[in-house]
This record gives C-alpha cells, sequence and structure tokens, in this order.
C-alpha cells in the first residue's frame, strides 16, 4: 500500500544522500514519497511533515540555507495545523 511504499522511499532518499552524495535524486524520491499520500494542501500527515524535513535536512547538507528555512518554517506550520500529534518528538526534531 502507499503508506508502507512511502517508508521505502523516504528512507530510499535519505540512503541516496547520504551514501551517494546525490542531493537531486534525493530530494526527487522524497518528493515522490510525499506525493504518494499528499493529496490536498490544507492537512499534511505526521509522516509527510518528516519527510518534508528529510527534504529541509538535504538542502542544508548542502548549504542551501534558504531553501532549507523555508521548508522548516513550513512544517512548523503544517504541525501547527495538526489537532493532535502522535509523535512528540516531531517538534523537537524541527528545532534541531
Amino acid at each position: 500500500n502507499n503508506k508502507n511504499y512511502q517508508v521505502l522511499l523516504w528512507h530510499k532518499g535519505i540512503c541516496q544522500y547520504m551514501l551517494h552524495k546525490d542531493s537531486k535524486a534525493a530530494i526527487d524520491i522524497l518528493s515522490k514519497a510525499i506525493a504518494l499520500t499528499h493529496y490536498t494542501d490544507k492537512v499534511w500527515s505526521e509522516r509527510e511533515i518528516e519527510v518534508l524535513l528529510s527534504i529541509g535536512s538535504v538542502y542544508f547538507e548542502e548549504k542551501d540555507y534558504k531553501k532549507s528555512l523555508k521548508i522548516y518554517f513550513e512544517a512548523k506550520e503544517y504541525l501547527h495545523q495538526l489537532p493532535f500529534i502522535n509523535d512528540h518528538t516531531l517538534l523537537c526534531r524541527l528545532y534541531y
């Protein structure tokens, strides 16, 4: 199903960057992972936000701080829109 495939793509994107330093391919894979379950701009799931944070981390590692910061601010906004957060480490990971 799409949720399981999303987890696989998420980790594949992280590995693509960490092992091969291919930021473009990593961001493409991570974006595809989000697209599997993200159908509306209004509500983001916790996992989609986690994948988005991974994209921000790739930009940060590539020293593209403007894009990284933009993504982190978006993720913060999406987190605040959630009525309930199951994974309370998300906010800590965002700020770290």
